[in-house]
């Protein structure tokens, strides 16, 4: 029978001796791999360490890591970019034949947890995680209250500083895109080198741009903001004219959108690899496209314009009152955290591409 800790021995000693500091286990380096692997899986099957980790899971996420806990089944492509979270957390396992499976020992954990006090805590850390997306993507970099407000767009969710903070530690460092320090938060990849201070003089003077929450919704589950006109207008060229289904659709323009939301995207680039990609039948079709893409680009939400489009952005110089981080030197095998873009290339966010693997 499979269990948590024969799950996790697929991982190397060196990989599960940093998920047991991680977890805060200690007197490790002596233990051979089955052993940390042991004591992983007893810290990750306690349900009060369950019960935060999988706070993070969203109403869909939650839904289909019960599922599999009744049972292993078959996932669609649109389940198992659901699953990616639960499996992240190793709470759930894929095969390579797309079968998902919640262990027995893992089932059994979470029938032991309170639930109405972690349903309770799960929809507001759920929430607060799409938000600390929404912040890494379009801010790079903000001030907690600026956060804050984005959290407090949803209704009925409401947080003073001190709760806002509590719910931040609530989340798993590791799944966490974000780090806080001196009431700002960041996102984790600008730590490295220059990054941090480059992003700030690109964004001087904008404004923060503050969201709609089904805005921060579609940017978690699409990877992408469609709501603009012409977005809409390229998702349906997509769908007609080169007649994807729906997630590849989706897919490609998330695809455009991260490529252009970093404000620096070689817009000619990504229409030759489109067009390469995708085989165009006509000069007419290449046409239509290329005038689309041109039409994205001022529309597309960009992270230089705190989350503004350039259709939108008024500049203005005030002073720069964010504070100097202490900058680390980027590592050579630097971790891949599950929003940042694939370094494959695709544009598409890890989870969404080699991190389903």
């Amino acid at each position: 029978m499979t269990t948590l800790k024969t799950s996790l021995l697929s991982y190397k000693k060196t990989e599960l001796e940093s998920y047991a500091k991680t977890l805060g286990i200690k007197r490790i380096s002596s233990l051979k791999k089955a052993e940390i692997a042991e004591k992983v899986a007893d810290e990750l099957l306690n349900p009060e360490v369950m019960a935060k980790r999988l706070a993070i899971l969203d109403d869909a996420q939650i839904a289909l890591f019960e599922k599999a806990a009744k049972g292993a089944f078959m996932a669609t492509e649109a389940e198992m970019d659901t699953a990616y979270e639960a499996c992240a957390l190793d709470y759930m396992q894929v095969s390579e034949e797309r079968m998902l499976e919640v262990t027995e020992d893992v089932a059994e954990a979470y029938e032991k947890m309170d639930r109405e006090t972690f349903e309770k805590k799960r929809k507001e850390v759920s929430w607060l995680a799409k938000c600390l997306s929404f912040s890494a993507a379009m801010y790079g970099v903000a001030p907690v209250d600026t956060v804050r407000t984005v959290y407090e767009s949803r209704p009925h969710y409401h947080a003073d500083k001190e709760t806002f903070m509590a719910l931040f530690d609530e989340i798993p460092y590791e799944i966490n895109p974000c780090v806080i320090s001196e009431d700002v938060i960041m996102d984790r990849k600008l730590i490295a080198g220059d990054a941090y201070e480059a992003l700030l003089n690109e964004q001087q003077g904008k404004k923060f741009y503050v969201p709609s929450w089904q805005q921060v919704e579609e940017l978690a589950t699409k990877g992408c903001l469609l709501d603009e006109a012409s977005y809409k207008k390229l998702f349906a060229f997509f769908q007609k004219e080169l007649e994807l289904g729906y997630e590849e659709a989706v897919a490609v323009t998330a695809n455009i959108w991260n490529h252009l939301s970093t404000g620096h995207g070689d817009v000619y680039g990504k229409l030759q690899e489109v067009i390469e990609k995708y085989h165009f039948q006509s000069k007419e079709g290449v046409r239509t496209f290329s005038t689309l893409l041109q039409g994205v680009v001022n529309s597309t939400r960009m992270i230089i314009y705190r989350g503004h489009t350039p259709n939108e952005i008024t500049v203005k110089r005030p002073k720069n009152n964010f504070p100097n981080f202490h900058t680390a030197q980027p590592k050579k095998n630097q971790k891949i955290y599950p929003n940042d873009v694939c370094p494959c290339g695709s544009g598409k966010k890890y989870k969404k591409c080699c991190g389903k693997n």
